[in-house]
């Protein structure tokens, strides 16, 4: 499809009338590395590249711990960037990725490395290939998948990663055209810089370039997550209007800050993250459940980072929002703090299912699962143990794909509670598994 289309494609939703599409912000994701944070963050790692490339015996591990490392903060800016937060302070303020998202996309690699070795020893030199074009069309969206949903087996699940693809549409290949040019630009530029370079440091100066250019990478993906995560169902820190300043240069200025958000900014300018929180907190005294202000104070939690005020507040916003039916919103506070403590919950059992459904809509199947698991027991005679018993069916059978588990548990929910308000849609969505299963079973044997 030609660029224009895919503009044209781009600024038709109403939702997205201030974003500049990605292939017109490749200039800033070539500057967006050289800046001060992120190329202090690569020029730290070459350096402890010349200790490791000089250091016998320990020097390759070191080696691999610092590329653990800069993966970790390559990850935080996938998912910083997704989350509309450009300034690089927000992958060193968050670096929220935590140990995980490395490591599943190393398992990753491995796992379609090995699948593709495996085509070609069983079908062959022309199978393989085609088969790891495939898997290198899928790889920006498994990685983004892993980013956003710090999900392994979603990104091995080639539904979901379908998914993705099928959400972004056509500019998703021009991702993966500009993703693969990127991929040998630290070669050329060795190439052009190799005979000027000492051997000494030709390891850490290849790692510096590589970095570079894995920054420009990890940015851009960010940045497809952010321009589509509405298609993609995934929750934002800032809407496009609040990023118009930098997405879209020639945009109006947006009104100037209220006296108290000014005195909260200059305080945070400052450094003085404690004084914006008394601030903040002492101008809601008297509107303690406001959402927008409690946002901003879960923020500002989050830069202080103590996660003895955090985490109780946290639950609070979870249960307000729910409340203001801005479950994608709480889903998106419910993973933060699980990045901040793994047992994370939440005490408001109303909160459950909106958390669960955003989950689900999220293609977060596992994390809907963990949620809803033991609704009923915890928490008999709920009034959404139907619901919750109505979202574990579909979750079964469109995501698990295990059609039999999920009419048993409509039937049993239907037989237990007849009056509930679900019962008309379990009723009419059992009634077509039965068909769809019916369909596909196999004719009987002629005797």
């Amino acid at each position: 499809m030609p660029i224009t289309k895919l503009r044209a494609a781009a600024s038709a939703s109403p939702s997205e009338p201030l974003l500049t599409p990605f292939w017109e912000r490749i200039p800033k994701f070539f500057l967006w590395p050289i800046q001060f944070d992120p190329l202090a963050f690569i020029g730290i790692c070459a350096v402890g590249m010349i200790v490791a490339s000089i250091v016998p015996f320990i020097g390759k591990l070191l080696a691999l711990v610092i590329w653990f490392y800069f993966f970790r903060y390559a990850m935080t800016v996938l998912v910083q960037t997704a989350r509309g937060n450009f300034n690089p302070e927000a992958a060193d303020l968050a670096q929220e990725s935590g140990d995980r998202r490395p490591i599943k996309q190393g398992v990753f690699l491995f796992v379609a490395v090995l699948s593709v070795a495996l085509v070609v020893g069983f079908a062959g030199p022309v199978i393989g290939v085609l088969f790891g074009l495939l898997v290198t069309v899928g790889l920006p969206a498994a990685i983004m998948i892993i980013a956003i949903h710090d999900s392994l087996a979603d990104a091995l699940n080639p539904v979901e990663v379908v998914g993705v693809i099928g959400s972004i549409g056509a500019p998703y290949f021009l991702l993966c055209l500009f993703l693969l040019l990127l991929e040998g630009g630290d070669i050329v530029v060795f190439r052009l810089l190799g005979p000027m370079i000492p051997d000494l440091i030709e390891y850490p100066v290849t790692a510096f370039f590589s970095m570079y250019f894995l920054l420009v990478m990890y940015n851009m993906m960010g940045y497809v997550v952010y321009q589509y995560h509405e298609k993609l169902g995934y929750s934002v820190d800032k809407t496009f209007d609040k990023n118009a300043a930098e997405v879209a240069p020639t945009a109006k200025a947006g009104p100037p800050l209220s006296p108290r958000d000014q005195r909260i900014a200059d305080l945070m300018r400052d450094g003085d993250i404690k004084g914006a929180i008394d601030e903040l907190k002492d101008d809601m005294r008297y509107n303690r459940t406001d959402i927008s202000d409690n946002q901003k104070l879960h923020k500002l939690y989050l830069a202080l980072g103590e996660s003895d005020k955090t985490l109780p507040h946290a639950q609070q916003l979870i249960t307000w929002l729910v409340a203001a039916d801005q479950g994608a919103a709480a889903l998106e506070v419910l993973q933060r703090m699980r990045g901040i403590d793994a047992n994370f919950s939440v005490p408001d059992a109303s909160a459950v299912l909106p958390l669960a459904e955003a989950a689900k809509a999220s293609r977060n199947a596992p994390l809907a699962i963990e949620l809803i698991k033991g609704f009923d027991k915890k928490n008999p005679n709920h009034r959404d143990i139907p619901a919750v018993y109505f979202l574990a069916a579909r979750i079964l059978s469109e995501s698990q794909h295990d059609d039999a588990q999920a009419m048993r548990i409509l039937q049993a929910m239907i037989t237990r509670y007849p009056e509930a308000s679900v019962v008309k849609d379990a009723t009419i969505y059992l009634t077509v598994l039965k068909q769809t299963s019916a369909a596909s079973a196999p004719p009987p044997r002629s005797s």
